[in-house]
């Protein structure tokens, strides 16, 4: 992780990002499934509304 990273190995903050890790790993063993699948749903949801997002962006707000 510290090298993934770029933190230094007694960085708190990497110290936290493991502890979560580990207990969504106990926890929910299948949490990287359910994270994968919600994001192919938001990727189909995007592609599927494309012309509404990219549409949005020429107006402004009143």
């Amino acid at each position: 992780m510290a090298q993934a990273s770029g933190l230094p190995a007694d960085h708190p903050t990497l110290a936290a990002e493991f502890a979560a890790t580990k207990w969504l790993e106990v926890n929910r063993p299948d949490y990287r499934d359910v994270v994968a699948a919600t994001l192919d749903e938001i990727k189909r949801e995007i592609v599927q509304n494309k012309e509404a997002i990219l549409g949005a962006g020429g107006q402004s707000a009143a």
